[in-house]
């Protein structure tokens, strides 16, 4: 933080002795009916949906962005729900102290803690995670992790590091199959209920949406399960749920001891045309109304059988190598996804036939009920996954009954001070009705409604530009299925926008794409792009930027611009749709072009930090250097286009770091990426520590406008009161 502007003295306003203690509520952001909510309110996640999940996309990966541009889109995921992130670690150790706190310190960052359920990894050839040593077996010694436990296992990672046994209870499962419950990541279970007790446990429910490379899948064969689960939500089809019976192998067939219960409870779930059967061998030959499929077999030709997986299906066999994709032996789960089911799940190593190592027939009893593919998965395995992965798309759920949302007093153009929204939603539910409304800006939660109550939003709290806004309808049911209506609100208070103008919408990986950025309403001192909710260009004044399809990835994407004004209020532009095919093009062969930018790092822990760079070759191919270091935090070692950080101490004001970036084509310019981190008394947030600040505060604290995204409640005791105006003047006469 720049403090030469910063005044040596400052006399202390008088403190008014009448002046009255206030809710925070009397000035925050959001209101709900006549009760109002500050802009970051918790908010109870619920269900699963793109709300709910957190996507991680490997940046060096062409068909990992290709692919996770895709799942974005076909699930409407927020900006804020996407990570770009190396996937895997070489050991489980690592993995936690650089995946899992960057998965942490992004959620936190990004205020979406209270909402992603779901920590999902876009296809890729990564699956597992080395980890000799940690869970002990008495069969066979568990030595890797797939991703699905390794990224569930954020809550309990200290116990896993400290040894464990491999089985583990996973106190999400139920043995009820009338026990339907969203998952809730925030929530500590115990036996398959909420609980306080001290051995209760919270998780992520995670996995992988593909696999590609080795025994995996195609792009093409993952865009195709992509689309058939999307299409399948809320259609509640026909069919029978096939249990294959394969008394030929008793090592395999240990699940079969639960089938009739299970066909006994879904047949008496009376769903219209739904139904489970047992029948004798391998497949459901001859078949056509597979909803699923269970089984247990070392190999089968499972393409060279004729049978149909009605979209949304969920078939797997049990087997100790079908998720072992780097071992070339037995049926691979991916042939499931190239058969047509939606999800798959297996054993990434030999994990001896535990029943609760894999998934348990009332997953799909679970699944008839409503409940969405990952949710059914994962209540249904008995045992922490360690050695089990899931495969496909988690929020798949054909049997929901999936609410609509409307909000008919949205705006429609700009909008300042203070505006109504005004949701309702219908279900075809029978007798259904809703829980509650959550209104999340930016993926952040901003506020709950009841049904007949209104949200009242004050702009202010808002910087000028657009925001993306949603509002999620929750039903009144266990499984608590949400409906979502998303919009826009471009907000015009303080009279400054910025404009993009692309030269092109369509093109491939090699196309050059520029985009021409103009801020308006003040000088600024930063323009980007963002795509994703990473900066992939930047410069210091308005101009046009320039990169290729390979710094977006292919697929469908959307990019917008920002602008940093010189008081340090971020402007964003509404975002344009771009069309990128899955294919290099015609490359023009050239150095990298880094970019240099500033990155404001909000309070929390670990933070990754894109290292932008334009190049029109495979991103695999290029690596990228880090120049000179930041002082006030630390990098953990890496090759990739980004980095994860760690503060040091509780860091304020000002640091840099520079960066490089490296190809067959040669090495980029040296870039800078400046890091602001919190200086709470910068309160008009312009990167400077003066009596503009003061002056600032003191308007908030008598109750004008506060800038965007602060309030007076400086203590953030709930009220706004003289503890707070001395608690601001404390921390402006520490200086940053």
């Amino acid at each position: 933080m720049d403090q030469t502007r910063t005044p040596s003295t400052h006399s202390r306003p008088r403190l008014r002795p009448d002046r009255p203690r206030r809710g925070v509520g009397a000035r925050a952001g959001v209101g709900v009916g006549v009760a109002v909510l500050a802009l970051t309110a918790g908010l109870a996640s619920a269900g699963g949906a793109g709300e709910n999940l957190l996507l991680i996309i490997d940046p060096s990966d062409a068909a990992s962005m290709y692919l996770g541009n895709y799942y974005r889109h076909a699930r409407n995921l927020p900006e804020s729900n996407v990570l770009y992130l190396s996937p895997g670690a070489s050991n489980y150790a690592s993995f936690v102290s650089n995946n899992l706190a960057a998965v942490s310190g992004h959620l936190s960052r990004r205020g979406t803690l209270s909402v992603v359920d779901y920590v999902f990894v876009a296809p890729s050839p990564v699956f597992f995670v080395e980890a000799p040593g940690l869970v002990s077996d008495g069969c066979f010694a568990v030595n890797r992790f797939g991703l699905t436990g390794a990224y569930a296992s954020a809550f309990v990672s200290s116990q896993i590091l400290a040894g464990t046994s491999s089985t583990l209870t996973n106190q999400y499962s139920s043995t009820n199959v009338a026990a339907v419950r969203a998952f809730d990541s925030e929530i500590a279970w115990l036996g398959g209920l909420p609980s306080e007790q001290a051995t209760a446990r919270r998780y992520y429910l995670a996995g992988m949406i593909g696999k590609t490379g080795q025994n995996g899948n195609t792009p093409g064969e993952i865009v195709a399960m992509i689309d058939r689960s999307v299409a399948a939500d809320g259609t509640r089809p026909a069919g029978t749920y096939y249990f294959m019976d394969n008394t030929s192998d008793a090592a395999r067939n240990v699940r079969a001891s639960s089938y009739n219960a299970i066909i006994t409870s879904i047949n008496n779930l009376n769903i219209p045309g739904v139904t489970g059967l047992r029948l004798s061998g391998l497949l459901p030959g001859n078949r056509d109304d597979c909803l699923g499929v269970m089984s247990g077999f070392a190999g089968a030709n499972v393409q060279g059988t004729p049978f149909t997986l009605v979209p949304g299906a969920f078939a797997d066999h049990l087997t100790s190598w079908a998720c072992a994709f780097d071992i070339d032996s037995q049926t691979k789960a991916s042939e499931w996804i190239r058969k047509g089911a939606s999800g798959t799940a297996g054993a990434i190593e030999e994990p001896c036939n535990y029943p609760g190592k894999f998934p348990g027939a009332r997953l799909h009893a679970f699944y008839a009920q409503g409940m969405t593919l990952g949710e059914s998965w994962f209540r249904s395995a008995g045992y922490f996954p360690f050695q089990h992965l899931f495969v496909g798309d988690p929020l798949t759920r054909p049997f929901a009954y999936i609410p609509v949302v409307s909000v008919p007093d949205a705006p429609g153009g700009p909008v300042s001070g203070s505006i109504t929204l005004t949701p309702s939603a219908t279900t075809a539910r029978p007798n259904g009705r809703m829980l509650r409304f959550d209104l999340l800006i930016d993926g952040r939660p901003a506020g709950t409604a009841e049904p007949g109550q209104t949200f009242t939003l004050d702009t202010n709290t808002l910087t000028d530009g657009w925001h993306e806004a949603r509002v999620v309808a929750v039903d009144r049911t266990l499984v608590e299925t949400t409906g979502a209506w998303v919009g826009s609100i471009v907000v015009e208070n303080g009279g400054r926008s910025v404009g993009i103008a692309p030269d092109r919408t369509s093109g491939d990986l090699g196309t050059v794409f520029g985009f021409g950025v103009s801020p308006a309403g003040g000088a600024v001192r930063e323009v980007r792009l963002v795509s994703g909710g990473r900066v992939v260009a930047a410069a210091a004044s308005p101009g046009t930027l320039v990169i290729t399809g390979q710094s977006v990835g292919a697929g469908p994407v959307t990019v917008r611009a920002e602008a940093v004004f010189d008081d340090g209020a971020v402007v964003s532009s509404p975002p344009v749709s771009l069309s990128i095919a899955f294919d290099p093009g015609s490359r023009v062969a050239g150095a990298p072009t880094a970019f240099s930018f500033t990155r404001p790092v909000v309070e929390g822990g670990e933070f990754t930090v894109e290292l932008p760079a334009s190049w029109s070759g495979d991103p695999s191919l290029m690596t990228f250097e880090v120049v000179s270091p930041p002082t006030k935090a630390t990098l953990a070692p890496g090759a990739r286009g980004y980095r994860v950080a760690t503060p040091i101490g509780t860091p304020k004001g000002v640091d840099t770091f520079t960066f490089r970036a490296v190809s067959p084509d040669g090495s980029s310019n040296t870039a800078t990426v400046t890091l602001v981190f919190p200086c709470p008394a910068d309160f008009n947030g312009d990167g400077f520590l003066d009596f503009f600040d003061l002056d600032a505060y003191i308007a908030c604290f008598e109750g004008d406008a506060c800038p965007g995204g602060r309030d007076a409640d400086f203590n953030a005791d709930g009220f706004v009161d003289f503890f707070d105006l001395d608690a601001y003047i404390e921390e402006f006469e520490a200086g940053c």
